[in-house]
């Protein structure tokens, strides 16, 4: 049997072969079975929670990255502590973890930059949901930017994968989905959607806004539920571009 060696790791697998018809003999067991036993190693895994409080990149040799506990991102009042997420990484998020960029008045940031087919992917590491990537009221609003990544099955804390608390992060190019509510909340403050999918989430809203949020979008952007406005008016947004099954 001709095999074709590769690096991915696999689980080994089974053949048979089956005999019939000797020529002078006879066969006493008309089937074997052959196993093609894999060598390559398990891609790692890297364990991660608790507080990042310096400038951290992770690694594509690192990936994927288990939260484990939730993980929170922050320096100083003066000086933002920034994780850096490259493309091709993929965080996996055990249930009801997340990731909270910010804490209290302690700068933090989050920049996580993919490119096409090398996207970035957050995600669950078990059956349930992870609660979601959080952007509090001290992220740094020059490092707070998910572009080209998948951000899917979370919202156990009932606020969506995306959370937005007093900040305007930045999110291009994405596809933001499968959360158990909303694919994007917004408490506080408001966010810069560019060319980015929200569709597939469990809530009746793609997306749900507060009184007077700013929200600025050159357009590309596709909704398949409407966006929420909880009460007061949509204020300071260019909309132009963006599709939706229906309006606000």
């Amino acid at each position: 049997v001709a095999l074709n060696n590769d690096s991915v790791a696999e689980n080994n697998e089974t053949f048979f072969v089956n005999l019939s018809a000797p020529t002078n003999a006879t066969i006493a067991d008309p089937t074997g079975q052959g196993t093609i036993v894999d060598n390559d190693s398990a891609s790692p895994v890297t364990p991660v929670s608790g507080s990042i409080t310096n400038d951290t990149t992770w690694s594509v040799l690192a990936s994927p990255y288990v939260v484990t506990g939730t993980v929170t991102v922050y320096g100083t009042p003066a000086a933002t502590a920034t994780l850096t997420i490259p493309p091709q990484v993929e965080v996996r998020f055990n249930d009801n973890q997340g990731l909270v960029i910010g804490y209290g008045p302690n700068k933090g940031g989050l920049v996580a930059v993919g490119v096409a087919r090398r996207t970035i992917l957050f995600t669950r590491n078990q059956k349930g949901r992870w609660n979601n990537i959080q952007f509090s009221a001290s992220t740094d609003p020059a490092k707070a930017l998910l572009d080209s990544v998948t951000v899917d099955y979370g919202g156990s804390g009932g606020q969506g994968n995306i959370s937005i608390n007093g900040c305007t992060p930045t999110i291009r190019n994405s596809r933001i989905g499968l959360s158990s509510n909303f694919g994007v909340y917004v408490s506080q403050g408001g966010l810069t959607l560019d060319g980015s999918s929200l569709a597939r989430n469990d809530g009746p809203y793609s997306m749900s806004l507060p009184p007077d949020s700013t929200v600025t979008s050159a357009g590309g952007s596709t909704f398949d539920k409407p966006i929420e406005l909880r009460a007061g008016t949509i204020s300071g947004n260019v909309l132009v571009g963006n599709t939706a099954d229906s309006s606000l």
